[in-house]
């Protein structure tokens, strides 16, 4: 099988190597698999997985975040209102909590939307976002796709992969001189200029000193995991497709091709851009909210096992990485298979005295079972258990098992 295509554009690049990445944030998190940020020229940008490029027309991008520009002349009315906390898509509320938006008291939480009619379009539930220069952008956070002109994009950008991010896959960029480069590309320019994050380095190259970008799959080779959660589809304009896994892209005698993996014979091969009209990426999961067996939640931020000390009857949790939540709101814990039942122990902590004689928050063993704090309702069915806090006062509080092994630390603030 051999196909001439015309060089791609720089972009197909960024989808042809797309790895799975995760936003790093003080709340703990994991984003879906080949994140990806798209920039478009008037500084709107989308965020979530390119899903097909039109050749020499334009870039789809399935969104769970945009952040857009919406021409003030084409705008035929607005409508303000006023959403609860409680009734905001799971995303949307993890986004208001992670840029402190959310209003009003205690007795009711909520973030102010607005609706936007233009002459074509209605762009519902979106956040004001004012630039320094008095642009104003609008932020929305749902799932939809996006069709965006190849000469409109910019560049295109990716996150750090982030302590959670357990399927991240970094790639492997070889140079003209011989140097061979494994992290992470966070930048890619429309001129294909990239820069390039290791754990203590950073490079920048231009799109004539690279010689091949592929994937590093690792020890398990083709048999890593991320390789089952995406089909690759080429489409000619004869209109034959070939489907496989495209792991990267390479130069050799001057002419630019895609490296494809075949699962059916377990085979790679190269295909040489010619005649290609689109490629497409099917991804085996949706680009929904996932939540993994693994990890406890905490109003759907993975909140990790806190490191505790013991001093004789008393304990320290640490809480520098307290997730905090704005009073008022509730309160939720939630796991895929650990029942959390009334065995277990939510309590407040105090300021305790250790034994050099400092305060820190911490709690009386012996109070645990006084001071426990029931929650309003419990979920408990095969394979998804939750426990539920309709309302906490300011403080500190630790969640505890019965075992006293595992101790989560979260904070209310006013």
């Amino acid at each position: 099988m051999k196909h001439r295509l015309q060089r791609a554009l720089a972009i197909l690049a960024v989808m042809a190597a797309a790895l799975p990445l995760c936003a790093q944030s003080p709340f703990g998190k994991v984003t879906p698999l080949f994140e990806t940020t798209v920039y478009h020229e008037n500084g709107s940008t989308f965020t979530g997985r390119i899903t097909k490029q039109e050749f020499g027309g334009y870039l789809h991008i399935e969104t769970n975040r945009v952040c857009i520009y919406i021409n003030p002349q084409t705008i035929k009315r607005t409508e303000e209102k006023k959403v609860k906390y409680e009734d905001l898509s799971t995303w949307m509320a993890c986004y208001v909590l992670e840029h402190n938006l959310l209003q009003g008291s205690a007795y009711e939480r909520y973030v102010d939307l607005v609706d936007i009619y233009t002459e074509d379009d209605k762009y519902t539930n979106a956040i004001r976002t004012p630039q320094a220069d008095g642009t104003v952008f609008y932020t929305m956070v749902y799932h939809g796709t996006f069709r965006i002109p190849l000469n409109d994009v910019t560049e295109t950008r990716k996150e750090l992969p982030g302590p959670y991010d357990e399927e991240y896959v970094p790639e492997v960029v070889k140079t003209v001189g011989g140097d061979t480069y494994v992290g992470t590309v966070t930048r890619q320019k429309a001129n294909g200029q990239i820069t390039m994050v290791g754990d203590d380095w950073k490079v920048v190259l231009d799109r004539e000193d690279i010689v091949s970008r592929t994937k590093d799959l690792g020890e398990k080779g083709f048999e890593n995991p991320v390789l089952e959660q995406f089909t690759d589809i080429i489409t000619f304009s004869d209109g034959e497709e070939i489907k496989g896994k495209l792991l990267g892209s390479g130069v050799e005698d001057g002419k630019l091709h895609y490296i494809l993996y075949d699962p059916s014979d377990e085979s790679t091969y190269q295909v040489t851009p010619d005649n290609i009209t689109s490629i497409k990426t099917e991804y085996k999961a949706t680009n929904g909210f996932t939540k993994y067996s693994k990890y406890t939640y905490l109003n759907n931020f993975i909140v990790p096992n806190a490191i505790t000390k013991a001093e004789g009857t008393t304990s320290f949790p640490d809480t520098k990485l307290a997730l905090p939540l704005p009073e008022g709101i509730r309160v939720s814990f939630y796991h895929l298979t650990k029942a959390f039942g009334t065995d277990w122990h939510l309590v407040p902590l105090e300021r305790v005295k250790d034994a050099r004689g400092n305060e820190r928050w911490g709690y009386k063993n012996d109070m645990v079972a006084k001071q426990n704090i029931r929650a309003s309702r419990y979920k408990n069915e095969e394979y998804e258990y939750s426990a539920e806090f309709d309302y906490l006062s300011p403080g500190y509080y630790v969640y505890i098992n019965p075992d006293y092994t595992e101790h989560y630390v979260f904070k209310v603030t006013k």
